[in-house]
């Protein structure tokens, strides 16, 4: 007789195993990084498209522009400088303003070279009551990138009059990213994300597919009679209505929750393949799962990719500066600078932790002071940065015993040994002479350890002495 099965109510058993929905986006997810894998002017001739036509496609997306004005905001929050020897100060603080005035259209500018290979700003300068040349404004051309090819040597403007040579020296300021004698217009990161973000344009049509196929319940029979019988029953119940069914008989429904968890799985692995191109990381927002190690591996990753953007936001900027000093130098008065006028971002200092601990280690000996040439030529501080003081707390923090063995002055300690080193040895010959701890006491009582105390005595009187004659001539 066959063991009789559990039932529930009706006999309708739910599966305590749904279909894993991660299974179902696994080819997407194969397929978006096998097209990654590619060389971007492959991708590009696969596509069918120009590089503006990808860029205006994947700018427009909420999320590519969230992550561009991430990129936008750290490169501007960064630390600048503009230097130089024996400089105007008037002349500095107007270089100073109109390039703080323009770092924003310039920080754009790098970020279109970062993603779409390399950018082209029209550069436009004003002329001051006094004659001095700044720059007024940078008016981008992404959109008119297809207008602009880079050569070799040049970069070539497809206009109405046919083609001409853009000035790239004073009129135009143009970014490469990657370029190659090959590849001249640079590598354009941004079409290995055009499958992404059209999956999230899309992705509900593409998912509505995986819907109809795996949300709607099946129902499994499992019966000892007529199999096709038993089918068409199940059939119109799903339809609708009650069925019967016979006690060893079972009925099992296999359904995914309707959570929308299909959607988020697709919109989160469209959204982790933008970020990690444009940022350097995955933000903890979309992540399911993860250590705080990876987190840590995927925040350097970010500053190393910042510093990348911190890079070509530097030869941008430079490229300004040098066209502003030669401006000045044929229009005006010359910009007062002896020699280069520079600008660059200020290096962070990272904490070598293996060498803060070395130090501190011995520091804390007492016996070790760093000077300040190992602040500066070592560590990399600026010497107007900070100041050396001396630590009149060197070695409190040591073990008792090694402070009382050498916390005397030399001098002191040489007398202290002469006057104890008689009455040590005195004790130490009673105990080599004695054959048990009561003939120890017996010779002990007869030593005269005050050998030499009056050299001692003496001293004290002398200290003492000397220090209330001291405290005299000073109320005097």
């Amino acid at each position: 007789m066959p063991k009789r099965k559990k039932s529930t109510a009706n006999g309708l058993v739910k599966s305590a195993k749904p279909l894993d929905m991660k299974q179902l986006v696994q080819d997407t997810a194969y397929a978006l990084d096998a097209f990654a894998a590619q060389g971007s002017d492959d991708l590009l001739g696969y596509l069918g498209l120009s590089r503006q036509q990808v860029y205006q496609a994947v700018m427009s997306d909420d999320e590519v522009d969230a992550c561009r004005e991430d990129v936008v905001s750290a490169l501007l929050a960064s630390t600048w400088r503009l230097y130089g020897d024996d400089t105007d100060d008037v002349q500095m603080d107007k270089l100073y303003k109109c390039i703080r005035q323009n770092l924003p259209a310039i920080a754009e500018q790098v970020v279109v070279a970062k993603l779409c290979g390399y950018a082209v700003a029209r550069l436009v300068y004003k002329q001051d009551e006094d004659g001095f040349v700044s720059l007024s404004r940078v008016i981008s051309r992404h959109d008119e990138l297809d207008r602009y090819v880079p050569k070799f040597d040049r970069l070539v403007y497809n206009g109405v009059l046919g083609e001409e040579t853009a000035d790239t020296e004073f009129a135009h300021l143009f970014l490469t990213n990657k370029a190659t004698s090959k590849n001249p217009a640079g590598e354009m990161a941004v079409v290995r994300i055009y499958p992404a973000v059209m999956l999230r344009r899309e992705g509900w049509r593409y998912a509505y597919q995986f819907t109809q196929r795996y949300a709607q319940p099946y129902l499994v029979a499992k019966t000892q009679g007529d199999k096709d019988a038993a089918a068409q029953t199940v059939s119109r119940f799903k339809n609708g209505g009650a069925a019967a069914i016979d006690v060893e008989e079972e009925l099992q429904m296999l359904q995914n929750a309707a959570t929308g968890e299909f959607f988020r799985l697709l919109e989160q692995m469209a959204n982790a393949r933008i970020q990690k191109s444009v940022l350097g990381r995955v933000k903890t927002s979309e992540l399911a799962n993860g250590s705080r190690s990876a987190q840590k591996v995927e925040q350097d990753t970010q500053r190393d990719r910042i510093d990348a953007y911190l890079n070509l936001m530097a030869t941008a900027v430079q490229h300004i500066v040098d066209a502003l000093v030669a401006l000045n130098a044929y229009y005006a008065t010359p910009i007062q600078v002896s020699g280069s006028l520079w600008f660059e971002y200020a290096s962070e200092i990272k904490v070598d932790k293996d060498r803060a601990e070395r130090d501190a280690k011995y520091l804390a000996t007492g016996k070790v002071e760093l000077t300040e040439a190992y602040y500066t030529d070592v560590l990399g501080f600026e010497p107007e940065h900070f100041r050396v003081v001396s630590d009149a707390k060197g070695g409190a923090n040591l073990p008792l015993s090694v402070r009382l063995s050498d916390g005397q002055d030399p001098v002191q300690l040489s007398a202290d040994q002469k006057i104890m080193q008689p009455k040590i040895q005195a004790i130490l010959s009673a105990a080599a002479q004695a054959n048990s701890y009561a003939e120890f006491e017996r010779l002990l009582g007869g030593l005269d350890l005050s050998a030499g105390d009056q050299i001692l005595i003496d001293r004290l009187v002398y200290q003492n002495s000397q220090v209330v004659a001291d405290g005299m001539e000073g109320k005097a």
